[in-house]
């Protein structure tokens, strides 16, 4: 015996959007979270350093 649906939704822009939104703002929050982290251990003074390029 086969299963047999009654409806069956196509996937649109508009039914993907939350979880592309959740992407998204995962993969930001993590950039943000190594940019602080890089900011942390890179020295304030390190234009000097790109002074003589």
């Amino acid at each position: 015996m086969s299963i047999q649906y009654l409806k069956k939704a196509a996937k649109t822009p508009e039914t993907e959007t939350a979880t592309a939104q959740s992407v998204v703002s995962e993969m930001l929050a993590e950039i943000q979270k190594m940019e602080r982290q890089q900011s942390s251990t890179t020295p304030k003074n390190w234009m000097l350093g790109m002074a003589s390029f």
